[in-house]
């Protein structure tokens, strides 16, 4: 992950996934629209070690249908 930018890319129906804690940091989307979730998590990623990731839900029970980390070249998203 080095010189990359990092993206949390998750998806469901409900839009109750709010955001995530990377390494114990509460990171939250500054927009959310429709029923994925795109996170800028580069600041909170430690490259080559390891990485906690927990997804933040509201209140209802819904299904997350899949969860990734994408990887991109600094400045080609977001």
């Amino acid at each position: 992950a080095r010189s990359k930018t990092v993206v949390l890319h998750a998806a469901e129906a409900s839009v109750e996934l709010k955001g995530a804690i990377i390494n114990g940091q509460y990171v939250r989307p500054w927009v959310r629209e429709g029923p994925e979730l795109n996170i800028n998590v580069t600041p909170w990623i430690v490259p080559g070690g390891k990485n906690e990731i927990m997804l933040i839900m509201g209140g209802s029970h819904e299904t997350i249908s899949s969860v990734t980390l994408e990887f991109h070249t600094p400045g080609t998203y977001p």
